[in-house]
């Protein structure tokens, strides 16, 4: 069980592949008596794996990795917490603050330097999901290669996803691929649509069965396969089950 800490507590996330400049940023922090490293990453794929583990309040994130670059963390699992880019190029600083970043330090990252990056983070707390701008009943265009599939949100039954892009599965049997990463849907998705696990999204009217265990799955109606929980949203996918009445 982790120790108790302050509600005020500031939780962050290291992401750099350089080791000393993952110690020499814990060094500068550990000046702030607010600020809890909860964990550190050397790669995208380790970082996405922190950020679910930890959903941490704030990430110091390096821009270039050996396996990608900061940006493509965006692409791989939502960032819920406010980013701090911190990186030798400073050509990328654009790029950084559209994707919502709420600093950007060129390295040597300095104690002022820090100081001013924390001074943003307490006076703007990480925002979390905000209302959905589309209804069940919103129609969506979804661009293939050469076709343009037309249906309703509620028709959707879950999206995975592969790579930069998602598949999206409809209710009729029919998987669509398009360039959106899972992030962006489920920015714009309804409360109905749930996140069962770091690739995947599922609409909670199409679920048949939730399969509990030492590992939850669930069954989808027409899905012969059930598709894995992960153990970092089994708490929100039961909100949702307590919400339904008992018949």
């Amino acid at each position: 069980m982790s120790p108790s800490r302050s509600p005020a507590s500031l939780r962050v996330l290291l992401v750099d592949d350089e080791r000393l400049a993952r110690v020499g940023l814990r060094r500068l922090l550990a000046q702030h008596g607010d600020v809890e490293v909860v964990g550190e990453a050397s790669s995208v794929e380790e970082a996405a794996v922190q950020v679910e583990t930890h959903d941490p309040d704030a990430l110091f994130l390096d821009v270039q990795m050996l396996d990608g670059t900061g940006f493509d963390l965006f692409h791989r699992v939502r960032v819920r917490g406010r980013v701090i880019f911190v990186t030798a190029h400073p050509e990328h600083a654009l790029d950084a603050f559209g994707v919502g970043a709420a600093d950007y330090l060129v390295k040597p990252v300095s104690a002022e330097k820090v100081e001013r990056a924390l001074a943003r983070l307490r006076g703007a707390p990480a925002t979390r999901r905000p209302a959905s701008p589309w209804t069940l009943e919103s129609r969506l265009a979804l661009q293939e290669s050469t076709t343009v599939r037309v249906c309703q949100v509620k028709d959707i039954a879950c999206i995975r996803a592969s790579g930069d892009f998602s598949e999206v599965h409809l209710r009729r049997g029919v998987a669509v691929l398009v360039s959106q990463p899972l992030r962006g849907w489920e920015e714009r998705l309804p409360e109905s649509f749930v996140r069962i696990h770091r690739s995947t999204i599922v609409n909670v009217d199409v679920i048949e069965a939730v399969l509990t265990g030492k590992t939850w799955h669930v069954k989808l109606t027409g899905w012969s396969e059930p598709l894995a929980v992960s153990r970092r949203h089994t708490a929100e996918l039961r909100t949702h089950l307590d919400a339904w009445p008992v018949g």
